[in-house]
């Protein structure tokens, strides 16, 4: 990975308006602009990375305000846990668990699917 002074296929470009436009638009604009966008993003999170049993954890860990501990997990349970913090999705800590990065905090506590 280097520079390179021409964009090659498949490079996003951000031109200087388009930078100024986003600096220029409300905090919360930017945040629903975010989530919208990443939409791919979280959903593969929720569907692949959390996947069917991590899914509860995953809802749970999100809504709780402080990191979230779970008492002998079974199995299952654990595994998923594991695989969340693998991939980044949830951090351990000595309290408990809680959500990495804040905007999959916030997707799955507003978009996530029942």
């Amino acid at each position: 990975m280097g520079f390179h002074s021409a964009p090659r296929s498949g490079d996003v470009l951000i031109e200087a308006e388009d930078l100024a436009k986003a600096y220029d638009r409300p905090l919360f604009e930017n945040l629903s602009f975010s989530l919208e966008r990443g939409e791919p993003y979280f959903r593969n999170v929720w569907d692949e990375m959390a996947g069917q049993y991590g899914q509860p954890l995953l809802r749970q860990v999100a809504a709780a305000p402080t990191p979230l501990s779970f008492a002998n997990p079974d199995p299952g349970r654990l595994k998923s846990l594991e695989r969340m913090t693998r991939y980044r999705i949830l951090a351990k800590t000595t309290d408990g668990y809680t959500v990495e990065v804040p905007l999959i905090r916030r997707w799955v506590n507003d978009r996530a699917p029942s």
